[in-house]
């Protein structure tokens, strides 16, 4: 089937929204992060669309996706991650992809690479989640008191403001960070929405040690970007992921912070593939 500009892949119980941009001869697939949608690759298409066709997706819990269950009873694992990316082959008849993805996308980014090496033409990371698995989140997605914890959060959250805010006035968490959780929390409905994506991607669980090695042992071509001034996902992690990787200069860190899908990583994108071309 030929790709079009949009569409949706049904995979299981799952209906999975894309949109394509670009119309170079390779395929890339993008995740993108919480609380966003496949539109915002779009912003990269002048730097990556005369070489890729960019098929990215609604993140299940975003956008135009959906699925049938609530979040905390569905069961999408490793398992289904690999019969969507099967589908995905089949439906756009490719047997080899390139992955971008971005903060919670790196999540199914990383698992991807780490299923299906074999496939992978080139990796380009943004400040992704999964590098390290926050021990937060483990409790309130995988644990029965931290769920139930989770569920009255929803509804009564002063007591978690009383304590960020604390958190604040006494420097353990930055300003930034603050102000970021603080928008993401204010509302019911952005509650709601953080609680129904952290169930649903709960058993995609990135190893890190086998996505290095597979990388290393491949020599595949990474990126990975990370903000230096990142409250979500610290420059910290840029340093984990490095230090595993053969070659450590892939990681860059950028100045700016978490929001890394702008118009500026045009030129920094571009760059990179320039000196490609010329080696």
């Amino acid at each position: 089937m030929q790709p079009s500009d949009s569409g949706f892949i049904t995979s299981g119980d799952y209906r999975w929204h894309f949109e394509v941009f670009g119309n170079g001869e390779n395929f890339m697939l993008g995740f993108h992060g919480f609380g966003r949608n496949c539109e915002d690759f779009k912003v990269l298409e002048p730097a990556l669309g005369h070489r890729y066709k960019i098929i990215s997706f609604d993140l299940i819990c975003h956008g135009e996706s959906s699925h049938p269950k609530a979040s905390e009873e569905s069961n999408f694992d490793e398992e289904g991650l690999k019969i969507f990316v099967l589908d995905v082959c089949k439906h756009f008849n490719i047997d080899r992809f390139s992955i971008l993805a971005y903060s919670l996308g790196g999540k199914l980014g990383l698992k991807i690479i780490e299923l299906f090496p074999e496939k992978i033409d080139r990796i380009l990371l943004f400040a992704p989640d999964g590098v390290k698995i926050s021990k937060l989140y483990q409790f309130a997605v995988k644990t029965m008191i931290g769920r139930a914890i989770f569920r009255i959060f929803i509804f009564v959250p002063q007591p978690f403001f009383a304590v960020l805010w604390l958190l604040k006035m006494t420097k353990i968490i930055r300003g930034t960070l603050f102000k970021f959780l603080h928008f993401q929390m204010e509302s019911r409905v952005r509650r709601n929405h953080i609680l129904n994506a952290w169930y649903f991607f709960r058993q995609i669980e990135p190893d890190l040690e086998k996505f290095t090695k597979e990388v290393n042992e491949r020599k595949l071509s990474i990126h990975a970007f990370f903000g230096r001034h990142d409250a979500v996902i610290p420059v910290k992690f840029a340093r984990r992921l490095a230090e595993k990787l053969d070659h450590p200069e892939a990681v860059q860190v950028v100045e700016m912070g978490h929001n890394l899908i702008k118009p500026a990583m045009n030129e920094v994108l571009r760059e990179i593939l320039q000196k490609e071309k010329q080696s």
